[in-house]
């Protein structure tokens, strides 16, 4: 028989908390992280732009997620992901980027946006891996999204590089 738990991603510890005096380790995928992360913020509207707020979650994501781009210029904009019928698997290709270079690093990442086929709020809950690759310098890159399970229509996500 195989572990069940292989079917799950890597969890990796964030930290710690008090349960009867003992102490309880907290952890959870990436994934969930950042999913955990964007409804926080959206919910507190956190500023992580290394300004410093004072606030917990602020300065715990500040911490988990520094901003390491302080200072370059960024360039950003939206896309739509199409997963068609039932697919786990979409991509999307940005160009008209002149200025990106092959140094230049990317992502990409779901906000709640909505589109004809998702609401916001599934937006914010999609079960998807976004990752960004095949930069062609002069020219753009390629948004990659795996999901957890077969889905169906299009997707708005946000992109940026620098």
């Amino acid at each position: 028989m195989t572990d069940p738990l292989a079917n799950f991603p890597q969890r990796v510890a964030i930290g710690y908390f008090n349960v009867g005096g003992k102490q309880q380790l907290v952890q959870m995928t990436p994934e969930f992280f950042r999913a955990f992360r964007s409804v926080i913020l959206n919910i507190d509207n956190i500023d992580t732009t290394g300004t410093g707020t004072g606030d917990y979650f602020g300065e715990v994501f500040q911490t988990a997620m520094p901003v390491t781009n302080a200072g370059t210029e960024i360039t950003s904009g939206t896309a739509t992901l199409d997963f068609s019928t039932g697919n786990q698997y979409a991509s999307v290709t940005i160009t008209g980027q002149a200025a990106i270079t092959e140094a230049s690093k990317a992502r990409a990442w779901f906000m709640m946006d909505s589109t004809a086929d998702h609401t916001d709020y599934e937006h914010m809950l999609v079960p998807t891996n976004l990752r960004c690759g095949n930069i062609i310098a002069g020219t753009g890159f390629t948004i990659h999204a795996v999901a957890d399970f077969p889905l169906t229509g299009t997707f708005k996500v946000r992109w940026e590089w620098y």
